[in-house]
C-alpha cells in the first residue's frame, strides 16, 4: 500500500498542470524548507505570481526557466520536483545524483522560475476567462479553442519577446504574417514589453546569472546558444549532452525554434545558454533530466 501511494504521489508531482496546484506546492515547499528561497518575483498581466525559487548562493547562480510557452506546463512540475529533491538532499546531507549539494551550494546556487507563463498555462485549461483584463481580446483571437495557445494573456509569444536582434525577429514574423497579438509567434511591440520576460531579464542582471537552462517539451534535443563563449561554455555543453542523452541540435531558422531569452542572454553576457527539450517528463525521462539539471547547477 505504501509503495502504491508513493507511485501515485510521484505521478501527481509530474503530471498535474494547474496554476492553483503549482501555487499550493510552492507554498508547501516554503513551509517545509525554510532555508530555501521562495518569493514572488513578478506578476503576469492576469495578476498571477511568477514564483522564484532558490538554493545556495544567488550571485552567479544557474537560472532554470519552465513553461515559457503555455503548452509546456509539464516542465513546471518537473522543475518543482527537482527543487523538492534538492531541498531534501540539502536538509539531510545526502547525495543527489552522486553529488552532495549542501557542500556545493556553499559556493554555487540555483534560481528556478518554474512557470514563466502562468496566464498561458491557465488559458489552455480554462479559456479566455483566464486572461483577466485581456479576456475580450483572447476570446476574439481564439473562438475555436485554446489547445494551440503558446502566448501570454496579451497574445505575446514570450519565446520571441526577447532577442539579440529585434529587427531580424520582427522581419521573420512579418514574412509569415504574424504581425499582431495571437495564439503564437507574435513577439510584441517592443523587446521586453511583457512583465514575464522582464522578470527573467531582471534576475539575470540582479544576480549575474552564470547560465540559463530553459526547460521545454520538444523532440529530445539540446540547443546551445553561445556555445562558443569560451572553453567553459563548450565544456558545459558537452557534459550536458552526455548526461542528458539528448542529441545536440542547431536552430534551422524556423519561426517555431525561437529561443529569445537564450539568444539575448548569450549576446548580452557572453555566456552560454541551454535549452533542454524532452518529449515528456515522466518516469522514463525524469531521472536523466534531474541528473542533467544537477550537473548544470554546479558547472
Amino acid at each position: 500500500m505504501y509503495i502504491l501511494k508513493a507511485v501515485i504521489e510521484t505521478e501527481e508531482t509530474v503530471f498535474n498542470k494547474d496554476y492553483a496546484d503549482m501555487r499550493r506546492r510552492v507554498y508547501a515547499l516554503k513551509e517545509k524548507y525554510p532555508f530555501a528561497c521562495c518569493t514572488v518575483g513578478a506578476r503576469s498581466w492576469g495578476g498571477r505570481a511568477l514564483f522564484t525559487l532558490g538554493l545556495g548562493q544567488p550571485q552567479g547562480a544557474t537560472l532554470f526557466t519552465g513553461c515559457v510557452n503555455a503548452c509546456d506546463s509539464e516542465t513546471t512540475f518537473a522543475l518543482l520536483r527537482l527543487f523538492e529533491n534538492m531541498c531534501r538532499a540539502v536538509e539531510s546531507g545526502d547525495k543527489l545524483c552522486g553529488i552532495r549539494l549542501n557542500e556545493i551550494f556553499k559556493s554555487r546556487g540555483i534560481i528556478i522560475v518554474p512557470c514563466v507563463n502562468p496566464d498561458g498555462m491557465e488559458m489552455r485549461r480554462c479559456g479566455a476567462v483566464a486572461a483577466g483584463c485581456y479576456a475580450g481580446l483572447a476570446q476574439r483571437l481564439c473562438n475555436d479553442g485554446f489547445e494551440d495557445w503558446r502566448a501570454n494573456a496579451a497574445g505575446v509569444d514570450l519565446s520571441r519577446n526577447a532577442s539579440d536582434d529585434w529587427r531580424r525577429l520582427k522581419e521573420t514574423e512579418k514574412s509569415v504574417g504574424y504581425t499582431s497579438p495571437g495564439a503564437k509567434y507574435y513577439g510584441g511591440k517592443t523587446c521586453f514589453s511583457e512583465p514575464e520576460s522582464r522578470a527573467v531579464a531582471s534576475l539575470c542582471r540582479k544576480y549575474g546569472v552564470r547560465h540559463i537552462v530553459d526547460v521545454r517539451k520538444g523532440n529530445n534535443s539540446l540547443y546551445v546558444t553561445g556555445g562558443d563563449c569560451g572553453e567553459k561554455g563548450a565544456l558545459t555543453a558537452k557534459i550536458l549532452r552526455l548526461c542528458s542523452g539528448l542529441d545536440r541540435a542547431e536552430k534551422s531558422g524556423a519561426i517555431d525554434e525561437e529561443r529569445g531569452l537564450c539568444d539575448w542572454f548569450a549576446a548580452e553576457y557572453g555566456r552560454a545558454a541551454f535549452s533542454l527539450e524532452y518529449k515528456e517528463y515522466g518516469e522514463k525521462n525524469y531521472p536523466s533530466f534531474e541528473e542533467t539539471a544537477v550537473v548544470a547547477a554546479i558547472m
